[in-house]
């Protein structure tokens, strides 16, 4: 037990290593810069790291208020108007509680979580194949797949923890005898749906659904598909207080489906746009697509003869690839023009894929089954050279050949897979990171003030969405409930809200913004504002001429005004 620990360890730092070298010079910024690899960094990632912040600050000081949230005051629930990442918690609190840096915490867990999840996906495929080669494989498929270190988990940190997909997949693989048995599962579903209750949670319980569903087909396994779908019906109950709090802000929110900037999305409905577009999960590097394909046909050339072991590690991978690529297809779905029928064609119009408005990220249930059927691809590949008659150097060799695919895919992750080389392009020589929100000694007096806090500018329109991430980003340095607020979703009356901020110091604005929010602060930051504006608000802090705004607290740029009613 202590050797396999050690090793698993040792693994664990292996792959953290490569992570700090392929996202250099992230590791050496980890407490003031945050990956830049996206535009939606500049906002969704802000977003996930305060709904961490917060939820990791309440729960240890008042749990009675996780729901509420300190963005969108006075709306209530307000954390529940996007993703809460309440599953990547733990992996986040340790770091934020012992020092109080949200940026910090949140790089830790994103280079974290990858590496725990790279090293699930080594375990698996290693148990599976007997060989750490192929494990290597499969974990280096996933940090080789552009989705991973630029795409999407960059862009919201909490979905670095996918460390239990790969375990889920391997406890799944072999139908449970007994519903004791099959409870195992429970635990690892829950808590991976915990890390983001939509997308993650879709890409786990759909393929669970429909391997328990197959096996319900079969005489055979029938027992066991019942026993399987009695655990997601359990991990649903598991889930309900999530999904209520979701359910609390739709019925507040009677047109909640139109209270977001998302409505102009375009759908990628091209089949080829859709899988193998550079960004998707499945655009996996095309060596370990090869490796996987010539595997995979050399194992069905003696699938009869396989142990069983082998035969649902395959039938698993297979299953987890075509579930998580049908879930990411949108509908209507053409290639070269001609329409091909998929089954969300049945589900246009019904409400829930409204709220399901990328399909495409689902397909990260079909990176993990390509990652594992890549090391079981090589595995089989090699498989000759694991038999004793090979000799000593059996293993290096399997060792060399596993170096040189992985190379073959490093090179394809740096210039783009061979099948979109063109669209895809080259990676930028060092990875992209970017100063974060710092903290200023302004944050001492917020949190010595009371009241509801506001930071302008806000966009003229609710399209630029960094500003207001940026606010939501500072009030984690004070806790102040704060008008500003970015979110999946807006509650109703802030469009409203924001539109008066856009006018201050304008003293009617202030004034209404008073009396419906009991707004006490306004912080400005200056060099977010043009110049025009700049001059408006430096005035009014040098002469002090008006009574229901007070000049407080300033530093290198940040105006702190406290709010006071205008006399009659």
């Amino acid at each position: 037990m202590g050797r396999r620990l050690g090793s698993s360890l040792a693994l664990l730092v292996s792959y953290l290593g490569l992570l700090v070298w392929l996202t250099w010079p992230l590791a050496a910024h980890l407490a003031t810069h945050h990956p830049e690899t996206a535009l939606a960094c500049r906002f969704d990632q802000l977003h996930a790291i305060w709904a961490l912040s917060y939820a990791t600050h309440v729960l240890v000081s008042a749990p009675g208020r996780l729901a509420g949230g300190n963005i969108y005051h006075p709306a209530p629930h307000a954390l529940f108007y996007g993703p809460a990442g309440f599953g990547a918690v733990p992996y986040f609190a340790p770091t934020f509680l012992l020092t109080g840096n949200p940026t910090l915490a949140g790089n830790v867990l994103f280079l974290g979580g990858v590496g725990l999840s790279a090293l699930m996906l080594h375990l698996v495929a290693q148990r599976w194949t007997g060989s750490s080669a192929a494990g290597f494989l499969a974990a280096w498929t996933l940090l080789t797949t552009r989705w991973t270190l630029w795409t999407w988990i960059p862009t919201v940190p909490y979905d670095a923890v996918l460390l239990y997909f790969p375990v889920i997949l391997f406890v799944a693989a072999r139908p449970a005898q007994s519903f004791r048995q099959a409870l195992v599962l429970l635990p690892l579903v829950v808590l991976q749906c915990l890390v983001e209750s939509t997308y993650v949670a879709v890409a786990v319980l759909a393929p669970l659904g429909l391997l328990a569903l197959a096996r319900v087909a079969r005489r055979s396994t029938r027992a066991a598909g019942l026993r399987l779908l009695g655990v997601l019906v359990l991990a649903v109950v598991a889930l309900l207080p999530v999904y209520a709090g979701y359910a609390t802000v739709r019925a507040e929110n009677p047109m909640l489906p139109s209270q977001t900037q998302w409505t102009n999305i375009p759908p990628d409905t091209v089949l080829s746009e859709t899988l193998l577009a550079p960004d998707a999960a499945t655009a996996v590097p095309g060596a370990a697509m090869l490796v996987a394909l010539i595997g995979g046909l050399a194992f069905a050339l003696r699938a009869r003869r396989a142990a069983a072991t082998e035969r649902a590690a395959w039938a698993q991978g297979a299953c987890w690839v075509l579930a998580g690529t049908l879930l990411s297809l949108k509908s209507p779905l053409f290639q070269g023009g001609v329409r091909i029928p998929i089954p969300q064609d049945l589900l246009r119009g019904i409400p829930i894929s409204a709220f399901l408005r990328v399909p495409a990220r689902l397909a990260m249930a079909a990176l993990m089954g390509l990652a594992v059927l890549v090391g079981l691809g090589f595995g089989e590949c090699t498989r000759r050279l694991a038999t004793p008659d090979r000799g000593r150097w059996a293993p290096a060799a399997r060792g060399i050949l596993a170096l040189l695919v992985a190379a073959a895919m490093f090179a394809e992750y740096r210039s783009g897979p061979v099948y979109d080389r063109a669209e895809a392009g080259s990676l930028p020589a060092s990875y992209p990171v970017t100063p974060s929100v710092a903290p200023s000694p302004i944050d001492a007096v917020l949190r010595a003030g009371e009241g509801p806090v506001l930071q302008i500018p806000v966009a003229p329109t609710l399209r630029s969405p960094g500003l207001q991430a940026r606010a939501m980003y500072r009030s984690i340095y004070h806790w102040r409930p704060i008008l500003n607020g970015y979110s999946s979703y807006w509650p109703a009356g802030f469009p409203e809200r924001m539109a008066l901020a856009n006018r201050l110091p304008d003293p009617q604005a202030l004034a209404t913004l008073r009396r419906d929010t009991g707004l006490a602060t306004v912080v400005v930051t200056m060099w977010e504002l043009r110049p025009p504006q700049q001059a408006v608000w430096r005035a009014l802090a040098r002469d002090g001429s008006r009574t229901d705004l007070r000049l407080v607290a300033q530093d290198e740029g940040l105006l702190v005004f406290e709010v006071a009613a205008q006399p009659p």
